[in-house]
């Protein structure tokens, strides 16, 4: 922050040191923030405001600024970059990991193909607001690609920022079984449950694993039936 204050540009100077000031002003700080957290981001998620200040970006200018304004030897140079980008994958791992559901993509697109197949077909068949409940194959990545298909669960956090936190404990609850009956199997509540849960949820698609024959026949029993397959997965579509 230092270097930056004497020698960054205006640019750089603007993004390190005049974000996070005002971002301290008007969020981060005593006074302001219990009223964000209780009004806005709801207090145990608070701490997602601190994304605001983005320390890798500004280490990996730092310290790529003075190497190259100190240093005039090429291979120091490039060795900065290296660092500056072993900064960023430091960063990116605690997101971008197995931890978060996240999993090596085998297309361009970076999202498994399941998600692709499923997506292009629920949008083109064009039913009005569909909604889809899927295993963790689905559930943070099909927003991705096909932003108007509602998800039923998409991460855990999720349900808590949105219900939980806001006073909505029973809809939270209700859509975690549902996630977990179709990634899982497991049933923690009657199937009548789940029948009264695909209804008050308005779920038009789901996302089951084709071995799981039993789950598909009782969906079926529900209303929905198999449209098409990909990969270990078979979409179910309400009648």
């Amino acid at each position: 922050m230092i270097y930056i204050f004497v020698w960054g540009n205006v640019a750089a100077k603007a993004y390190a040191l005049l974000v996070p000031a005002l971002a301290f002003l008007f969020v981060c700080n005593p006074l302001i923030g219990p009223i964000i957290a209780s009004k806005i981001t709801m207090a145990p998620s608070y701490w997602r405001v601190f994304w605001i200040l983005q320390m890798e970006i500004t280490i990996a200018y730092a310290l790529t600024s003075a190497v190259l304004r100190f240093a005039n030897r090429k291979s120091v140079e490039l060795l900065a970059v290296l660092v500056s980008c072993v900064i960023f994958v430091v960063y990116g791992e605690f997101m971008f990991s197995k931890n978060n559901a996240m999993i090596k993509a085998e297309n361009t697109e970076r999202l498994p193909s399941e998600v692709l197949v499923f997506g292009k077909y629920i949008e083109e068949s064009a039913v009005e607001d569909a909604v889809l409940i899927g295993g963790e194959t689905f559930a943070t990545t099909m927003r991705q690609e096909y932003c108007d298909i509602g998800l039923v669960y998409s991460r855990n956090q999720y349900l808590l920022d949105v219900y939980t936190y806001r006073g909505k404990t029973e809809e939270a609850t209700q859509r975690q079984e549902l996630f977990d009956y179709v990634a899982y199997d497991s049933l923690d509540r009657s199937r009548d449950s789940i029948r009264e849960s695909l209804k008050s949820l308005n779920v038009t698609h789901i996302a089951v694993r084709s071995e799981w024959v039993g789950q598909i026949e009782f969906f079926g029993e529900c209303g929905y039936v198999p449209v098409m397959t990909s990969g270990d997965y078979t979409l179910l579509q309400n009648r």
